[in-house]
């Protein structure tokens, strides 16, 4: 990474992520038993991260967010579901996941039931980061993702995932 990038990257981690972890922590409280309203407030502090990032680095629209470098674009997704997680109290039962699929050009952000992933009651630092990676997506007409045949991969630190997956 350049030493520019770097910079920016750095920025973006202590005013924008670290205002999203904040904003979990403090609005997650009401969410608890409503996975579906859980999941709406994540995806807008998740795009707020998105728009946080494109402003520190002079991206004006998601094209060149696109077109950035390979390893920013790497890492940035990792970053936010990070910061998402790291704002969860201990014991909250949903969790946020990067969502990858062999269908989606574009990595998606998703809420799962705690429950689901083994071992997932540790998973509330940040630096864990729980992908779902869906295989044969069948995208539908409605708004949101319509899934079959869905596998689950579980990656753990170490395993080489940024060469595994290419976001």
């Amino acid at each position: 990474m350049r030493a520019e990038d770097k910079a920016r990257y750095e920025i973006w981690r202590k005013e924008t992520l670290a205002a999203v972890t904040s904003d979990v922590s403090a609005g997650c409280g009401g969410f608890c038993g409503d996975m579906k309203e859980f999941n709406v407030f994540i995806t807008a502090l998740g795009r707020r991260a998105v728009v946080g990032f494109m402003r520190v680095f002079g991206f004006a629209t998601e094209a060149e967010l696109d077109r950035m470098d390979p390893e920013l674009k790497h890492i940035y997704a990792l970053e936010i579901v990070s910061a998402l997680n790291a704002g969860l109290p201990l014991g909250y039962p949903f969790i946020v996941v990067l969502i990858l699929s062999n269908g989606m050009s574009r990595f998606r952000v998703g809420v799962l039931a705690r429950k689901v992933i083994p071992g997932a009651h540790d998973l509330v630092t940040r630096g864990i980061i729980p992908i779902l990676r869906i295989k044969n997506t069948l995208t539908g007409a409605e708004a949101g993702l319509n899934l079959r045949n869905v596998e689950i991969e579980c990656f753990t630190p170490g395993d080489g995932l940024e060469e595994a997956v290419k976001l």
